[in-house]
């Protein structure tokens, strides 16, 4: 779980292939907290997550899958419409407002994006300001190449053979990117600058260059 605008880690989960992203997040729950909007692509979307996420007092912005039926309910001025995600349960009924949009490119129009969202009132919530905020979900593509490749060495392979050494060193990568994430956001504030024009890579390199100065004889 990331920050879109720092790039900043809000939180990580570990563990082995047997254990699915969705069991994974429910151990970021804690995470969240009033204030935030978080998003989340299609393959996230369960009754029981939504409205787990949904009780932390953060707001959702979330895709969905083509699978999900979302009959509507009322009509919005703005062409969004109230629908509501169902449980296995006939009880298990929770409000959603969605929004549909296809996005044009280079060969023509895109697939048809559909998300879900706790933000209900188009006036507080535009729905094309959402649209643009759930575009930026994909800038944490960014960090995982940045903490795959960046930061591993040559060959790409952890060095531990054993599950708890492999833990260990996947910790340790994510603080180092952390470090560096906090260093980049402080010289972005000091500078006045957006911390995402800050480039890593140079920053990582300046950094290794000084801990070698440092600890050379």
């Amino acid at each position: 779980m990331a920050e879109c605008g720092t790039l900043a880690l809000a939180g990580a989960a570990i563990d082995s292939i047997e254990a699915g992203e969705r069991a994974l997040f429910e151990r970021l729950l804690d995470r969240l907290a009033p204030g935030m909007l978080l998003l989340a692509d299609r393959h996230f979307p369960s009754y029981d997550l939504y409205t787990a996420a949904a009780a932390t007092g953060a707001e959702l912005l979330w895709r969905v899958s083509a699978s999900f039926a979302l009959p509507v309910k009322k009509r919005l001025a703005d062409g969004t419409y109230l629908s509501e995600l169902r449980g296995t349960k006939r009880t298990e009924r929770v409000k959603v407002r969605v929004i549909e949009y296809s996005v044009a490119d280079d060969d023509g129009v895109s697939e048809v994006f559909c998300l879900i969202t706790t933000l209900l009132d188009p006036e507080t919530a535009p729905a094309l300001e959402l649209a643009r905020n759930y575009a930026e979900r994909w800038s944490v593509e960014v960090l995982f190449k940045l903490v795959k490749v960046d930061l591993r060495t040559s060959g790409s392979v952890l060095r531990s053979g054993r599950p708890e050494g492999v833990r260990q060193e996947l910790w340790a990568l994510l603080c180092v990117y952390q470090a560096l994430r906090t260093l980049i956001t402080r010289a972005a504030v000091i500078a006045g600058a957006d911390p995402a024009r800050i480039s890593f890579p140079p920053v990582l390199d300046a950094v290794k260059s000084s801990v070698r100065t440092a600890f050379s004889p």
